[in-house]
């Protein structure tokens, strides 16, 4: 047997990389190249791989994919780590992030896009109770528009007093943000450009546009 047989045999049988490489004795990058090749990585290999602030994204991404089923997955069905948003409700673009309390001043760090011009609609921020909560623990959401985040790359909130703080207006109960971004979808909400953007910001958006082209093609090219 060939090592990409021997890999597909021992995968099927144990189902995760580690077990894998050591019952074959092949490294980790042939065995993932193998199971990537042949869409048979599972998302726990991911997670077993990932960091604890990775681990909780993809946990406040499965919450959010539970509130919101009609949302489409970007991350698995146009390309793996979007980087400007995870999830898609019409043309609707949500990015979704998890926060717990610093440990330096215990306020949660909100983060928004640098580049403005390439954001999402909205933002999806599970807020985390403290610092030593899971997205099973319980959470809050704010549901923030990408476009009043112009000017800002950063937000804080006390959670003693979050509502001290003008971004917790956007605060949303779990159940209602289903309906909430299917109505933006349907009132077709597009993204505010800024009043310009710098030279840099254009060539970086145009290459960004290319590669994914340039993917999508080959994806087409392997089909056919």
């Amino acid at each position: 047997m060939t090592n990409r047989e021997l890999i597909l045999e021992s995968y099927g049988r144990i189902g995760n990389i580690k077990g894998v490489c050591a019952e074959t004795g092949c490294s980790p990058y042939s065995v993932y190249i193998v199971l990537q090749k042949e869409k048979l990585l599972k998302e726990r290999d991911r997670r077993n791989y990932g960091t604890a602030t990775g681990l909780r994204g993809r946990d406040a991404e499965d919450e959010f994919q539970r509130l919101v089923p009609q949302a489409v997955n970007a991350n698995k069905t146009i390309d793996q780590n979007m980087p400007s948003f995870d999830f898609m409700i019409g043309e609707i673009t949500v990015d979704v992030k998890c926060y717990r309390p610093s440990s330096q001043n215990n306020k949660w760090a909100l983060r928004f896009a640098h580049n403005k011009a390439f954001g999402p609609d909205f933002y999806s921020m599970f807020l985390l109770n403290d610092r030593d909560s899971e997205v099973t623990d319980g959470y809050r959401i704010l549901l923030i528009p990408h476009a009043l985040t112009v000017g800002a790359s950063a937000a804080y909130i006390d959670p003693k007093v979050p509502e001290m703080y003008s971004w917790w207006d956007f605060l949303i109960a779990p159940n209602e943000l289903a309906q909430v971004l299917s109505e933006a979808a349907s009132s077709e909400i597009q993204k505010t450009p800024p009043a310009h953007i710098e030279e840099d910001d254009e060539l970086r958006i145009v290459n960004k546009i290319g590669r994914a082209i340039v993917r999508e093609a080959n994806k087409l090219e392997k089909i056919a």
